[in-house]
């Protein structure tokens, strides 16, 4: 993939002087813009961003730019955009962070009085908390996660105990 890139990379890159019109003629930014979207290739994306690219940082300066091209790379910077948040948005990792955060938000605003409310992190999967009781099952007073919560807080003198647990584990 990284020599396809640096072959569009070459490709784009020209050294055409002269006023704009050329430059869009040399580089066929016109014929670039896809019609139908499902014949619209990386290679063919990346291209057409390239030229604009190479547009924009052409050493001819006293020529004239478009509207129409302005708003042509604009657009495809846009969308280029777009679609990489929208991967990271429907990343199942990223939803699964997300959830976690709104649900502490929705506590923290549900809060009679959100000044005081001290919110502390622990972090625990699933797999330690159940090697941590299986470890323990006999006596739960010597696990860590009751060690961490009962006695190196409630237990302790000028410890502040926990007045809320929550817990966000799924079942995978």
């Amino acid at each position: 993939m990284s020599d396809q890139i640096i072959q569009l990379v070459e490709s784009a890159n020209l050294n055409v002087t002269g006023d704009i019109s050329e430059l869009i003629s040399s580089t066929k930014f016109n014929d670039v813009v896809p019609v139908d979207k499902k014949n619209v290739t990386e290679e063919s994306e990346l291209q057409e961003f390239l030229t604009a690219l190479t547009l924009v940082m052409s050493d001819d300066k006293s020529s004239f730019f478009s509207k129409d091209v302005t708003s042509r790379i604009k657009l495809k910077i846009d969308e280029l955009v777009d679609a990489q948040i929208n991967e990271i948005i429907q990343n199942k990792d990223f939803k699964y962070l997300e959830s976690i955060w709104l649900s502490l938000r929705d506590i923290f605003h549900e809060a009679a009085d959100e000044k005081d409310i001290e919110i502390c992190l622990l972090e625990l999967t699933k797999e330690e908390l159940l090697d941590d009781f299986e470890l323990n099952s006999a006596d739960f007073t010597g696990s860590n996660l009751f060690k961490r919560i009962y006695r190196d807080e409630y237990d302790q003198y000028g410890g502040e105990p926990y007045p809320n647990l929550v817990s966000k584990i799924s079942e995978t």
